[in-house]
């Protein structure tokens, strides 16, 4: 059985003069461990794509999330989705203070409040990117556009998402840091069986760096590998 599954998604968009299908009767499945790359052109809908699968914005269709001892909808539980299936954005939300303040941030909140923070997972996650303990007490309006993605990468990872949804994660990142940001997700996957990976990119190395799969948005259709067929 796939690990997540959507059906006959619609997207519209609505502006005062007119309501504009962004998406139509979009449908696929992802498999534990697969990773996709979503190409399209500006516009296309990418990112408005990944929201409506995360439950951030509204949407007609069905999806499914099948984790080992349940199968979880939207619907049903709308906290719990949000946890499992992860957006990464391309302007993370920070609070004043620090990046361990950040960091910590999602384990006030009710739904997470059985979670402890593992500073040494951290530290160890940070070292990959050149970084020492002592950013964690940077403060939050010294960091760059690039050093804000990852913050906002562990900050997700830490709450162990099922699928992690990001877009254009690279944007703000220099090729280094990029190609470390790429294996930090490699390895994610693999880490634990029931995980998969939609990335947005612009970038086609990164679908080989990556290991993944091609989906496309093209005039409101989302063209998988499986729909090429």
């Amino acid at each position: 059985m796939a690990l997540f599954i959507f059906d006959r998604l619609n997207i519209h968009i609505s502006t005062p003069d007119q309501t504009r299908t962004l998406l139509h009767q979009a449908q696929g499945s992802i498999n534990a461990g697969q990773k996709i790359i979503l190409i399209g052109a500006s516009g296309s809908g990418k990112s408005l794509f990944l929201s409506a699968l995360a439950g951030q914005l509204p949407h007609e269709g069905d999806a499914v999330l099948n984790l080992p001892n349940q199968t979880l909808s939207c619907s049903s539980d709308p906290l719990l989705w949000r946890e499992k299936v992860a957006l990464i954005t391309q302007t993370p939300v920070m609070i004043a203070e620090t990046v361990m303040d950040n960091l910590k941030l999602p384990l006030t909140f009710k739904q997470h409040q059985d979670k402890v923070f593992d500073q040494n997972w951290h530290i160890s996650q940070l070292s990959r990117f050149g970084k020492t303990a002592e950013f964690l007490n940077q403060n939050i309006h010294t960091l760059s556009g690039g050093e804000r993605q990852i913050v906002h990468f562990m900050r997700t990872l830490q709450l162990n998402p099922a699928l992690l949804l990001l877009d254009e994660p690279t944007a703000a990142l220099d090729e280094n840091t990029a190609a470390k940001l790429i294996d930090c997700v490699n390895d994610w996957v693999s880490d634990q069986p029931d995980r998969a990976v939609i990335w947005v990119s612009h970038q086609p190395h990164h679908a080989m760096a990556l290991s993944a799969i091609s989906w496309w948005i093209k005039d409101g259709v989302l063209i998988t590998e499986r729909s090429k067929l």
